[in-house]
């Protein structure tokens, strides 16, 4: 199940940097992004990125936002405005904001302000305690999206609802992107 821009994901990880004036913490980077999906799955029924989510031995993540900040020989169109620099990602461009809705903005907006003042640390240790976590001892354990509806604890009939509602959005979304 996916959907995942690589652009939007470069618009995401700017938004968040330029309200850390240009620089943030990959770990945390990648924390906020996990938390504002996991909120706009809870409150609207889908995420904002599509990512793959998995639980790691350091919390939950979004994968492809991971592998995107680790490895420097692939996302062409992310190194065009963002850099790993040590444990920090910068932003070398701007890539604007247009893949962004209003409604995305503030949830990311929202979710940075209630985590501003928290280090990667915290935000590892805080994303350890959300009910969907699995620790996956040295590996890796898929993180659903039912799993975080389930968790939650909304009725199985509300979270098929809503994963019918995101496949077909995707399916959708895919006949009119040919």
């Amino acid at each position: 199940m996916s959907d995942f821009s690589e652009i939007k994901a470069a618009q995401i990880a700017a938004f968040l940097i330029k309200l850390n004036n240009g620089r943030e913490n990959y770990t945390k980077l990648i924390k906020l992004v996990y938390l504002a999906d996991r909120k706009a799955i809870l409150e609207w029924g889908f995420p904002i990125t599509f990512d793959d989510m998995c639980s790691l031995p350091n919390g939950p993540v979004v994968s492809r936002f991971l592998n995107l900040i680790k490895n420097e020989n692939s996302g062409k169109t992310w190194r065009e405005f963002i850099k790993k620099d040590g444990y920090n990602v910068i932003l070398i461009n701007e890539p604007g904001d247009d893949e962004l809705s209003v409604a995305e903005k503030e949830l990311l907006q929202q979710i940075y302000n209630k985590y501003k003042d928290k280090n990667y640390s915290d935000m590892i240790t805080f994303t350890h305690s959300l009910p969907e976590y699995k620790d996956p001892g040295t590996s890796s354990i898929p993180i659903h999206y039912e799993d975080i509806l389930l968790a939650s604890g909304m009725p199985v009939y509300k979270v098929n609802e809503i994963i019918e509602n995101i496949k077909f959005m995707l399916v959708s979304n895919s006949l009119i992107n040919k």
